[in-house]
């Protein structure tokens, strides 16, 4: 087994995140036919972990891995509102499906050139704003 395979998926995002609360609004795809998604109608999570590459979302059902996200975050440190497709790429369900949310980490698909030069500018001056 070689060390990338002992990682937790969530270890192999990019190395340099930061801890953070962001409220989060999001929708997922669900797959009906080939080629064909629905989109669910916005919930509320919180991101709770972010990269320029990818965050950790809490969200309120576990949503399997593979699955298309898109998101819509509001961070303090930015006027705007940062919007960006994602995919699950892992999932912890936390100790009760009913009473806890559900921890995903995603990967970002598709996010503007200049958010993610804000986020990783925040993400290396270790979270303070710049």
């Amino acid at each position: 087994m070689t060390p990338e395979e002992k990682q937790k998926p969530e270890d192999l995002r990019s190395a340099f995140r930061v801890e953070m609360t962001v409220p989060v609004k999001y929708r997922f795809a669900k797959k009906v036919a080939p080629g064909e998604y629905k989109l669910s109608p916005y919930l509320r999570g919180s991101g709770f972990n972010f990269s320029g590459g990818g965050a950790g979302v809490k969200v309120g059902q576990p949503l399997p891995v593979g699955t298309l996200i898109y998101l819509r975050m509001k961070f303090s440190f930015l006027e705007d509102v940062v919007t960006a497709t994602a995919v699950v790429v892992s999932r912890d369900p936390g100790k009760s499906a009913i009473k806890s949310p559900t921890q995903i980490h995603v990967r970002f698909l598709v996010i503007r050139k200049r958010h993610v030069e804000k986020i990783m500018a925040y993400v290396m001056a270790g979270g303070k704003s710049a």
